[in-house]
């Protein structure tokens, strides 16, 4: 059985340290049938894609963790801000 992917917002504002803030972020929720209690969120960036995973309790719905985006570089450069598409 594949991973299960569902867009739960498309409107978000999201504020790194990396890329500043961004608005119309991607969240979605992510669960997989081999690992039945885990459920993460996405967050993903217009023009920049990852930015943030919330892993969450699938019992609870606490946070069980979180994976956040701390450099990002392009051609070797540091990315300091993206430009939305």
């Amino acid at each position: 059985m594949a991973p299960a992917k569902a867009v739960l917002a498309t409107d978000e504002t999201l504020a790194t340290g990396v890329l500043g803030t961004s608005a119309n972020v991607l969240r979605t929720k992510d669960t997989t049938a081999l690992e039945p209690d885990a459920l993460e969120h996405k967050l993903y960036v217009p023009g920049f894609g990852l930015a943030r995973e919330i892993k969450l309790d699938a019992l609870t719905g606490e946070e069980d963790g979180e994976v956040r985006l701390v450099s990002a570089t392009r051609d070797g450069q540091p990315v300091t801000q993206v430009v939305p598409p």
